[in-house]
């Protein structure tokens, strides 16, 4: 009697064993690690841009991104949105948002990967909208004004332009546009 007893709480130990041993990580399984990191980007208002990140683990990370320490949100969560979460964990925006009281897209970026083993993040990348800056220098000519205006980008481009004003009839003098860092 005390055998059949005990034959018939063996599929039960049986089980438990399974569970326990289902649980553990399997050798082969990797937490989560940053591949490719994003690198800080200026790009001008209404342009594309994408923050890369690559992460690698096994099973696959599931990657989210954080602006600001708020989690981003992506067309996976709203179709409508202009932020999409690519196959490769970067983030791709169709347009950079900004205006003078709303900001949405500039900020300091993180990607976050995840399994059931770990998370790994990515370092920090700030994405800053340019912006043009205008000068105006009027200097009193024979003739009339001499105006000497400078645009300055915050990705680094000059524009100098030098011209007169007569009567209200405005001629340029001089103009100079660089690009690039200054």
């Amino acid at each position: 009697m005390e055998f059949q007893s005990t034959l018939g709480a063996l599929p039960i130990l049986f089980a438990l064993i399974s569970i326990a041993v289902g649980s553990r990580p399997r050798l082969e399984d990797a937490a989560p690690r940053i591949l490719e990191h994003p690198s800080d980007l200026i790009v001008s208002k209404g342009e594309p841009a994408t923050l890369n990140c690559k992460a690698e683990g096994r099973p696959t990370p599931t990657v989210e991104w954080y602006k600001d320490g708020e989690r981003v949100e992506t067309d996976r969560e709203d179709p409508r949105s202009h932020r999409m979460l690519l196959p490769s964990g970067s983030l791709f925006f169709l347009r950079i948002v900004h205006g003078r009281r709303s900001k949405p897209d500039e900020g300091v970026y993180v990607c976050v990967a995840r399994n059931y083993l770990g998370e790994a993040v990515s370092r920090n990348a700030s994405l800053e909208v340019a912006s043009k800056c205008f000068h105006l220098l009027a200097l009193p000519f024979a003739l009339g004004l001499l105006f000497l205006e400078f645009h300055t980008w915050v990705s680094g481009g000059l524009t100098l332009l030098l011209h007169s004003e007569r009567e209200g009839e405005k001629c340029d003098l001089w103009r100079l546009m660089t690009a690039g860092c200054m």
